[in-house]
């Protein structure tokens, strides 16, 4: 690493700093003052009377307007020292980023990245009629998103000042992972109203594998959305606060090549160091949370299917639960969502990206399959993302293979049983959390899709997956009868 990189990204930073503070209202109260001030003092119509009394007040004003100017430009002198300094602590670059910082060149170079991205952030702040992110929210997310030396750099260096305090023992974590389109969103979100959970959310973005550091260099330009229905069309709303699937960011930044390939997605097995960095980066989401009560983490990941062996490992009083649906129904949505998405990716590159780097496959434009094998490859029947039976058999091997690999005590839940009785699954589901139920209302919160109709469906792939539906009901009834004894 070399200390050009620690002055570029400093840059970045310097300029959001600037952006997002009220430098530019400061300067203005203070031009503002002083021309008054001139103005009082050259006028011949004020007697020296009462310009006395106008240029103290004046004064006041103009000592204020400079110590808020003052303490403004301290911070962005500490921030970018302290930068400097955590970066050549953790990497020790030749030449070192403080060394570059101070030295013609450095300035040099920061000004130029300052400069080409302040203009681009003004320049082109509502260029998208697709995406709501700005070409600066762009840059900084291809930055702090697309390579895997930037995430390891975030994440050493959020270990190294979360070391500083005094952390929390978490309890145990509640993982939600399956095939998509099976209620995963909707059940994480009632897990988080609880209030006893931390999720990451839309306002750990980019920087989501340095929860703590980013939630102190955020603060002063975070801002507040109007919840608005998602991308999928499917009525869930969204705004910074909503927790998301930002995990998997983690796996691909330590493990990418061990099970990301160009056409599929395999289970892994990830080693011990892996395993504890997990832990670690489970801790410090939990350590940065903005509430005491929220002691627990959340997470909803489908790209867990792939690992839920090593979730286990890494949590053993975890509790995992991995939702289906009716095979038909969920393959059917699988397809719409697909057609949408890969609309949507042609048309804005950014979005595409986007899931890419968040290692989001399930469909659209970035669709990598889950491939377990022989034993639970595609079949060749239809074997096109543009075809219903290609995602019933994708359904059929991964939930087929769950039912094979998981630990006896991951929780299936079905989908449609959780819609008929709502109340009755997640009081159990909060019984085997240890949440408490009071004043919980779940009301509303689930609800059955219309039931969707398609024609060419094959015939043995649907009984094939039926039955497997059916030995995922038995697995998920006997759980739950177990538990509430």
């Amino acid at each position: 690493m070399s200390g050009i990189f620690g002055v570029s990204l400093l840059a970045i930073i310097t300029v959001k700093y600037f952006r997002h503070l009220p430098f530019r209202r400061a300067v203005e109260d203070l031009l503002g003052v002083a021309q008054k001030s001139l103005g009082v003092l050259h006028s011949k119509r004020i007697s020296d009377h009462w310009k006395e009394r106008v240029l103290l007040r004046y004064a006041q004003l103009i000592m204020g307007s400079t110590l808020s100017l003052t303490l403004l430009l301290s911070g962005l002198f500490v921030l970018m020292v302290l930068g400097a300094f955590l970066l050549d602590t953790i990497f020790a670059p030749k030449p070192s980023t403080m060394d570059t910082l101070v030295r013609p060149i450095g300035w040099l170079w920061m000004t130029v990245v300052a400069s080409a991205y302040y203009y681009a952030v003004n320049r082109y702040s509502v260029v998208s009629k697709v995406s709501d992110y700005s070409l600066g929210d762009r840059v900084l997310h291809r930055l702090a998103l697309g390579s895997p030396l930037i995430g390891r750099i975030s994440f050493d260096i959020d270990q190294t000042v979360a070391k500083l305090r005094v952390g929390r023992k978490e309890e145990s974590p509640v993982f939600i992972s399956g095939l998509a389109r099976a209620g995963t969103t909707i059940l994480m979100r009632t897990f988080y109203e609880t209030g006893e959970f931390r999720s990451l959310t839309y306002r750990d973005m980019p920087f989501v594998l340095m929860p703590n550091l980013w939630k102190v260099l955020s603060t002063a330009f975070q801002k507040n959305q109007i919840a608005k229905e998602r991308a999928h069309g499917d009525g869930i709303e969204v705004n910074f606060d909503s927790p998301e699937a930002f995990e998997e960011v983690f796996w691909k930044t330590f493990l990418a090549d061990d099970y990301l390939f160009k056409d599929h997605l395999s289970p892994h097995a990830p080693n011990t160091e892996v395993i504890d960095q997990f832990r670690r980066f489970v801790s410090h989401v939990v350590l940065s949370a903005d509430h005491p009560e929220q002691q627990r983490y959340l997470s909803k990941n489908n790209n867990n299917v792939l690992r839920l062996g090593s979730i286990r490992r890494a949590f053993p009083n975890a509790l995992i639960i991995v939702p289906f649906r009716d095979p038909v129904q969920q393959a059917i949505s699988l397809l719409k969502q697909h057609t949408q998405f890969c609309v949507m990716h042609k048309r804005d590159k950014f979005s595409r990206d986007y899931m890419e780097w968040l290692g989001h496959h399930e469909f659209g434009g970035t669709h990598r399959p889950f491939q377990f094998g022989e034993r639970w490859r595609v079949t060749p029947i239809q074997n096109d993302p543009e075809n219903i039976n290609y995602w019933l058999a994708l359904w059929i091997n991964t939930y087929n293979y769950l039912l094979e690999t998981a630990s006896k005590d991951t929780l299936f839940l079905c989908f449609e049983e959780l819609c008929r009785e709502p109340q009755k699954v997640m009081s159990s589901l909060f019984a085997m959390a240890n949440i408490s139920v009071d004043n919980i209302s779940i009301e509303g919160k689930f609800r059955a899709p219309s039931v969707m109709q398609v024609e060419a469906v094959n015939e043995a792939l649907q009984q094939q997956a039926l039955q497997i539906y059916r030995d995922l009901s038995v697995r998920a009834r006997e759980l739950f009868a177990v538990s509430s004894v």
